[in-house]
């Protein structure tokens, strides 16, 4: 595997000044897919076709029907359970195995009784750890998804509040209707603005995304 060259947050989610900028940076326009159907497909677009789905190991509608069944019901382990949430529709729905390893370690990801590694529940973690972590010839385990017409039921979705700065939230594509952001609908954990737990089985993106000034960028994962 590759050597870890992102910086150890103090805590779960949590980087100083200094290490944001230190943190490898998704490409922006991650967080801008086009609505343009001729946009000529990338690399990554050629990778989300449907062959390249079928063969990547793991059931994506497994995925959004975990979070859609779960969103209400599932415990919130932590007090911002977004990335644990999709992080168990990913192993549990889609079947991706967890990967041993440090518990800060942008290679592992896993959970148990005890803890979950940082990249299990940290938003900004799990970004890395699906996008830029290189596992030798597999490559990264996921891809960025270039235009809405490639994203899919399954998807994740990873909101950056502002350009440059780390995620800070995450939820799974639970329908998609339109190749546009008023036609994705999510699934997601939060908090009330009272603190309580909260579910979303087809929450509609775009009031969320317009929040999120930095843009919103969609994965599918490979195994």
């Amino acid at each position: 595997m590759d050597s870890d060259a992102t910086p150890t947050p103090a805590e779960i989610n949590a980087y100083t000044p200094e290490q944001e900028e230190a943190l490898p940076q998704p490409p922006d326009e991650a967080f801008a897919p086009s609505q343009d159907l001729s946009t000529t497909p990338s690399v990554s677009a050629r990778a989300s076709s449907t062959l390249g789905r079928a063969s990547s190991g793991l059931y994506h509608t497994g995925i959004a029907t975990w979070a859609i069944r779960n969103a209400k019901t599932h415990k919130q382990r932590h007090y911002e359970n977004c990335t644990n949430f999709v992080s168990h529709a990913i192993n549990k729905g889609g079947g991706a195995r967890h990967i041993n390893g440090w518990y800060e370690y942008r290679g592992a990801w896993w959970t148990n009784w005890l803890r979950d590694s940082w990249t299990w529940a940290g938003a900004e973690n799990s970004m890395q750890h699906f996008t830029t972590w290189k596992f030798g010839s597999r490559g990264t385990r996921g891809y960025w998804q270039p235009t809405y017409a490639h994203i899919q039921v399954g998807d994740t979705i990873f909101f950056r509040r502002y350009k440059g700065r780390p995620i800070s939230h995450a939820a799974i594509v639970s329908r998609k209707t339109k190749n546009n952001k008023y036609g994705i609908y999510m699934a997601q954990q939060t908090r009330t603005t009272t603190g309580r737990p909260h579910g979303d089985t087809y929450k509609p993106l775009w009031p969320t995304a317009e929040e999120y000034v930095g843009g919103v960028g969609f994965v599918w994962v490979r195994w």
